[in-house]
């Protein structure tokens, strides 16, 4: 995972070390999905990432590494004191597809154990669990983050093994092209494909 803040991320997946199962680029206006196996390439605006395929947008998943810019969206923040710890409560800005933040810190204060989103109805949406904590030059990172979606019905888990800051990312570091032998696929295909990889 390559990542620039606040809205550009990459990601792949691999068998083993060197055959890549998927990759996905989101900057802020496109998105890129890559699945080499299944020889298919979808291409898009951002947007697709904010529900509609289940998989959280670039800014989301910064905001879960690194949440410093989330608690800065906070509008009328609360904070708590709990039996485990301290809540951070609040709003997020007019417009935003999730309404309520809760950000969990430790007892503590210095790290924060665990972020929920909620609708406009309190109904938990996404919950990420973050686990350990390492300095990343001045960012401070979790070692493992536990994504899990509304009613724990699908988690991810991510792991990062040595995270180091990038400073020399190629300027198309965010943008995919279709390689060899991959067809381009519409969303419902690409929705498809994703849907029989995820199957049991």
């Amino acid at each position: 995972m390559r990542a620039s803040w606040p809205d550009r991320i990459r990601i792949q997946a691999r068998a083993g070390l060197f055959v890549p199962i998927v990759t996905l680029a989101v900057r802020e206006d496109s998105a890129f999905v890559s699945l080499p196996r299944a020889g298919a390439f979808w291409s898009g605006g951002a947007d697709a990432f904010d529900g509609s395929l289940a998989v959280p947008g670039a800014g989301e998943l910064l905001s879960i590494l690194c949440p410093v810019a989330l608690i800065e969206r906070i509008a009328d923040p609360h904070l708590e004191r709990t039996p485990s710890g301290w809540t951070l409560l609040g709003r997020l800005g007019e417009g935003e597809p999730l309404s309520w933040v809760e950000v969990r810190l430790s007892n503590d204060c210095a790290r924060i154990t665990e972020i929920l989103w909620r609708n406009h109805e309190g109904e938990i949406v996404l919950r990420a669990r973050r686990f350990g904590a390492r300095r990343v030059g001045t960012a401070r990172v979790p070692d493992r983050i536990r994504l899990e979606s509304q009613g724990a019905k699908e988690s991810i888990e991510i792991r990062l093994l040595g995270p180091r800051e990038d400073p020399e990312q190629p300027a198309d570091l965010f943008r995919i092209s279709a390689g060899p032998g991959q067809r381009v696929v519409d969303e419902a295909q690409l929705r498809e494909i994703v849907g029989v990889a995820l199957s049991p």
